[in-house]
């Protein structure tokens, strides 16, 4: 069976079937992710009044979701690398489109505590396919600019949910939100197996049909998660991501909130500073990943140039997050706290694309899946606990801002002392 290497794995006719084309269905297939889980904070301030669903139960839908997305991550990236990325993406969109759907039928708390569960359990896998998929094509000058394109489809699906939502809901019910949002995951699956039909109907480019989408496969891997704790690699790639993780959750769970309690804006209202912040951290996405990726080219080690973009998106975060809420005029917070959201969708970027620099192709899904299922424990106890304190004083979210100020420095500093060098972890077998 033949190995096909990551500079050109259907060839180098540079032609329709590359691996640029995956990375864009990544893209859409994370676009489709983000708008889905978006949907529900998108309605949550109107679903709360006709519904009465209290500050703390919204707390624990957050954390319902997260709950199983940690619960299920844990071992998805496992299954992933034996099953192969490919099908196991597959498999995902299926189960979360359903569970998106499901949404609409929900009538009270308990309901969407049941969809957003199963929601969680079917998104669990997008991301260790998706790294693992980069991780099996892409060479390492070219990973984090992958990643970032991959990690940029958060921004289109955030966009899309607040410029999409409130017209569906205002116009048809808010089920029908749900229900258009859910569709789209289908018509995704339709694209996904008609691309896969076509590589496997073009012999010319290698005997091993669709086999040449996931070279990695063919060496499986025995790493037990016990074995796996015991490197340093997973513990700076683990910590950083349990530290800076719950940040993101609340930026995209918390931040309609916020435009609803602090300046009174909901619904339509929001949608320009709501797809602002989200168009800045898509631009962030790609803009860190082709950062660390140019210095990479020019010569600079991967243990440079990942480290070195990382640590100036820290620079930038945490002071603007200090005073963003400090303007006293809302279009300058939501202008300072887009800046901060792309810089640290472009942290997270260089996060992931560290997985595919410190562990083998062949376990990345494995990796990704472990240290995101830690990370995502800790975003559950991160919910319980905003939505105790917003419950009590619903105008605390200046504290929110400065304890994450405060915790993007600590991440980078357990990188450098677990892993000063990002010397890649030797893996046998």
């Amino acid at each position: 069976m033949p190995v096909v290497s990551a500079q050109g794995w259907l060839g180098a006719d540079g032609g329709f079937e590359s691996r640029w084309v995956i990375c864009g269905l990544l893209f859409l297939a994370t676009s489709i992710n983000y708008l889905d889980r978006q949907v529900f904070s998108i309605l949550i301030p109107d679903l709360q009044d006709s519904l009465h669903i209290s500050e703390l139960a919204y707390g624990r839908l957050v954390m319902a979701f997260q709950l199983s997305y940690a619960l299920v991550m844990v071992g998805a990236g496992k299954v992933l690398d034996r099953i192969g990325a490919r099908m196991g993406l597959a498999v995902s969109v299926f189960i979360w489109s359903l569970a998106e759907i499901g949404h609409s039928l929900a009538r009270s708390a308990v309901g969407f505590g049941i969809a957003r569960f199963s929601l969680g359990f079917g998104e669990a896998a997008n991301f260790p396919a998706c790294i693992k998929l980069i991780a099996d094509l892409f060479p390492a000058q070219e990973r984090a600019t992958a990643t970032g394109i991959v990690n940029s489809a958060t921004a289109v699906g955030a966009i899309a949910a607040p410029a999409l939502v409130p017209t569906l809901a205002a116009s048809y019910g808010w089920q029908s939100a749900f229900i258009t949002t859910g569709l789209l995951g289908f018509v995704w699956l339709i694209a996904w197996g008609g691309f896969h039909r076509r590589l496997a109907r073009r012999p010319s480019k290698t005997s091993s049909g669709l086999e040449k989408v996931e070279p990695s496969a063919t060496r499986r891997t025995r790493i037990s998660w016990r074995a796996l704790l015991t490197y340093r690699q997973l513990w700076a790639f683990a910590l950083a991501r349990i530290l800076v993780d719950p940040i993101w959750y609340f930026y995209l769970f918390w931040l309609p909130k916020y435009l609803a309690q602090a300046h009174n804006i909901r619904g339509a209202a929001a949608t320009p500073y709501l797809s602002m912040i989200y168009a800045c951290s898509g631009v962030g996405c790609v803009a860190g990943g082709y950062c660390s990726s140019a210095l990479i080219k020019r010569g600079w080690t991967v243990n440079a140039a990942r480290k070195t973009v990382m640590w100036v998106l820290v620079a930038i975060m945490s002071p603007i997050l200090l005073f963003a809420d400090r303007s006293g005029r809302v279009g300058v917070t939501m202008l300072l706290i887009g800046i901060a959201v792309g810089a640290h969708q472009a942290l997270s970027t260089h996060l992931f694309t560290l997985a595919s620099d410190l562990f083998p192709s062949r376990i990345t899904g494995t990796v990704v899946g472990l240290g995101s299922s830690l990370s995502a424990l800790a975003s559950i106890v991160t919910a319980e606990l905003i939505g105790r304190v917003l419950q009590n004083n619903p105008n605390a979210y200046s504290m929110f801002f400065v304890v994450a100020a405060c915790l993007y420095p600590v991440a980078m500093l357990v990188i450098q002392a677990l892993s000063p060098r990002l010397t890649p972890a030797r893996i046998s077998g």
